[in-house]
């Protein structure tokens, strides 16, 4: 539980630092939205290799890798001239998430077997929301008092910090990491089709609140409604931490799927109105919280389901993810120049047909 708070702190304030920091080194949109393309091209092929591994050689290497690769990243971002040095930034952070990514889901059903594993995944994940919103809320007021250079600092020392944890968080000696054909087999074994059904109904969704924390708001709020970047930071805050405490309410009341899926309708004409609306969206906000709070849920029981029988379930939960780091790359690589061609309200529409998709694919699942 404390590295997944501690590295969900690190991952979402470099969600933010990042896209603004670009922003004031007067790097035109275009340009943001192909530097920021390759973490989920990055993240797709190392987090599968990762995955495999750690089936393998076990999650504390895994842990150590992407610690040290945290540290790798902001160190680079913090001197970077350049796009192409921003870019390599950009594929260690690739690797920080890949690594972590790849084996949290594992740990964490490792002490959880049955049919409520997704309820679990789903209360690890409120935490991991809550930490992830306190992250977006603390870089924000670290740009405004310390600089950005300052805030990458701060950061570093937390990736040490995240470090030493891993390395203190088990007494024996990490496993060997090593590529076999037994590890090409289990990336390259045939899925049913249900799998990929259940691949793209989470792609539907993660992608739409990935975009919006990583790309779309950040920079809507820097380049569009001239946010402050500590009134960006508690704007983006409050989306990850009010969907963690709606997920951790919800979860107590064992509200049933129906309820979910009308929560999660609402961030469709939420996502419509925030182009619209100008600087009043802190309300539609609120409601983008609550919806999203509700769509993990689901979607966190429709991964579990989906892996349930798996024997290696770090490799079968990052191929489940392959449609999600391609959507995300696309998103990403094109999106800037949409942006720059017709405005932010094409890539809002998209998100809220994205969510109306995976409304209607839980539809079917919760029956």
């Amino acid at each position: 539980m404390a590295m997944n708070m501690v590295y969900s702190f690190i991952a979402a304030a470099m969600g933010v630092l990042v896209p603004l920091y670009l922003i004031e080194r007067e790097m035109d949109i275009a340009a943001v939205g192909l530097v920021l393309s390759i973490m989920p091209l990055g993240f797709m092929i190392l987090r599968i290799i990762f995955a495999s591994m750690a089936d393998g050689a076990g999650t504390r290497a895994m842990s150590i890798v992407y610690s040290a690769a945290s540290i790798i990243s902001i160190t680079i971002y913090s001197i970077a001239i350049n796009p192409a040095a921003f870019m390599l930034a950009r594929f260690f952070e690739s690797i920080r998430a890949s690594g972590f990514w790849a084996v949290i889901r594992t740990d964490i059903l490792s002490f959880r077997t049955g049919e409520r594993t997704g309820n679990t995944l789903a209360f690890f994940g409120s935490f991991q929301r809550m930490a992830d919103g306190a992250g977006r809320l603390a870089v924000g007021f670290m740009i405004a008092f310390f600089s950005f250079s300052g805030s990458f600092w701060i950061l570093a020392f937390l990736s040490i910090a995240l470090l030493l944890l891993s390395l203190s968080f088990n007494s024996g000696k990490p496993s060997a990491i090593q590529i076999d054909m037994k590890t090409v087999r289990r990336i390259f074994s045939r899925r049913e089709r249900g799998f990929w059904f259940n691949s793209i109904g989470i792609t539907s969704i993660s992608l739409n609140i990935n975009i919006l924390l990583g790309f779309l708001l950040p920079l809507f709020a820097s380049a569009e409604l001239g946010f402050a970047p500590e009134k960006t930071g508690i704007m983006l805050a409050i989306l990850p931490i009010f969907s963690g405490l709606v997920m951790l309410l919800f979860l107590k009341m064992r509200l049933g799927g129906r309820p979910l899926l009308l929560f999660t309708f609402l961030m469709v004409p939420a996502l419509l109105l925030l182009p619209i609306l100008g600087e009043s969206i802190f309300l539609l906000v609120f409601i983008l919280a609550a919806g999203n709070g509700c769509a993990n849920i689901l979607a966190e029981c429709i991964l579990a389901d989906a892996v349930k029988n798996c024997n290696n379930i770090s490799t079968e939960i990052a191929v489940l993810h392959v449609p999600l780091r391609i959507s995300e790359f696309l998103f990403m690589s094109i999106g800037g120049l949409v942006i720059a061609a017709f405005g932010f309200a094409p890539l809002f529409f998209v998100c809220a047909t994205l969510v109306g998709l995976f409304v209607l694919f839980a539809k079917g699942y919760v029956k």
